[in-house]
């Protein structure tokens, strides 16, 4: 089929990342610059020694065009053995981190209490267990990133930073130039922007968390599809004993982050059948370039984001175990491509590990459920090429973009917070940076 020439050609030329020595040495001087600016942090607050935990697209193997961003998980591991979650919704992630009640609190309490905050009245919308009777104290997020990211600041003055790598901005920095140094963005992450070697701009996203044991109480497909009879039992209970994060949110409120079963999944899924790993490389391409604001030609539109990618295609994946392995790169990317299409129809696309959907309902879906329906059709087209014309009808299709009609969707932007005082109430406004 020339759509599998097609698919893999796109990735060999426009989406795939070529690990070269050059991005080596941008990996090990982000990694080590990193470690240095936690090292400082640890030792200015030692409340805030930490853990870093490889995250994102560059490490588990699905980056595309350009070595320009890291993730990382920074794991507090003072306070991690201590916390204990209250769900407060069965079907949303969101959830408190309390101090565990079998802990002695007295010494606890007193050493953590800015960033605690006093829940009279919580009940688990899952165990059903109150806070009535007994009130909990639960880690305000809001504080505790402030403060991290307060002290990550002070350690930009002091850190020696590696050869060719400069640091020229963050979010926090960002906020400090405009004069809001109070406020501390909703945002679970701290960007850092760097510059290498004078020319390559690189983006490092540091995402607050909280290390817990076990494995959330929520369930999705995950949970149910995988059975014991599944060839991939033995992958689930290793992801299950691995753990999982909660990051912050707003005030008291917190998030599960399922970021590394994502990434043993993702690579488990790409041992089956390296062409998944090929196919996913091209629809984040897609989505990034093929899309463009109507009356323009280079202002792109996102139709999806990442994640909701990432979940379709282990939605494919568990759907079709039985012959996964054998698909070729054109089937799974069609997939993913029409389960996508099916949730921005619906308004709902699931998250592979609990019940929620990756999109939120929006009017606006289903424009790009109809743009997304072209792209599919401009796609389906290609495999009656011959395998002569691929490379050609490769650049037709990527020089072919689809525009997208108004309204356009609103700017993505970070929001922040005032934090005074003993207040934890809401966001008081939100400026785009």
């Amino acid at each position: 089929m020339a759509l599998n020439e097609c698919i893999r050609y796109l990735d060999d030329n426009h989406a795939k990342l070529s690990y070269t020595q050059d991005i080596l040495d941008v990996q090990v001087a982000i990694e080590q610059a990193v470690e240095a600016l936690l090292a400082k942090v640890a030792s200015s607050d030692g409340r805030f020694e930490s853990k870093l935990e490889q995250a994102g697209s560059f490490y588990d193997g699905t980056k595309i065009m350009k070595c320009d961003e890291f993730d990382f998980m920074v794991n507090l591991v003072r306070i991690s053995e201590f916390c204990d979650l209250v769900y407060l919704d069965v079907g949303n992630r969101l959830v408190l981190v309390r101090i565990a009640s079998s802990t002695d609190e007295s010494n606890l309490l007193h050493s953590w209490s800015e960033f605690l905050e006093k829940m009279p009245d919580v009940t688990d919308a899952i165990t059903g267990a109150s806070s009535k009777d007994t009130p909990i104290f639960c880690l305000n997020g809001s504080k505790l990133k402030h403060k991290f990211y307060s002290l990550l600041r002070e350690a930009f003055k002091s850190v020696t930073w590696p050869t060719d790598l400069k640091l020229v901005s963050s979010t926090g920095l960002t906020y400090d130039k405009l004069g809001l140094s109070g406020m501390a963005q909703a945002a679970a992450s701290e960007q850092l922007d760097f510059l290498w070697k004078g020319r390559l701009k690189v983006s490092v996203d540091l995402a607050l968390a909280i290390e817990c044991k076990g494995w959330p109480l929520l369930t999705g497909m995950f949970e149910s599809e995988i059975g014991d009879r599944h060839p991939s039992f033995s992958i689930k209970n290793e992801i299950k004993a691995s753990g999982f994060h909660v990051v912050p949110k707003l005030g008291p409120c917190w998030y599960i982050s399922w970021s590394r079963a994502e990434m043993v999944l993702l690579k488990h899924i790409f041992q089956q059948n390296d062409e998944a790993a090929v196919s996913y490389r091209v629809a984040k391409l897609i989505k990034r370039t093929h899309f463009v604001r109507e009356g323009s030609v280079s202002e792109t539109i996102k139709i999806c984001d990442s994640l909701t990618l990432k979940h379709l295609l282990m939605v494919l994946w568990v759907s079709s175990a039985n012959d996964f392995s054998t698909k070729g790169c054109a089937e799974i990317l069609l997939g993913v491509f029409k389960l996508l299409l099916d949730g921005l129809k619906s308004e709902y696309c699931t998250n592979f590990f609990s019940n929620f959907s990756t999109v939120k309902p929006d009017e606006f879906l289903q424009t790009l459920a109809q743009v997304l329906e072209k792209c599919i059709n401009q796609l389906q087209e290609i495999q009656y090429a011959e395998k002569s014309q691929v490379s050609r009808r490769c650049e037709e299709f990527l020089n072919d973009k689809i525009h997208v009609p108004f309204p356009s969707p609103p700017r993505k932007h970070r929001s922040y917070k005032v934090l005074t005082g003993n207040e934890t109430g809401s966001i008081l406004r939100t400026k785009k940076l």
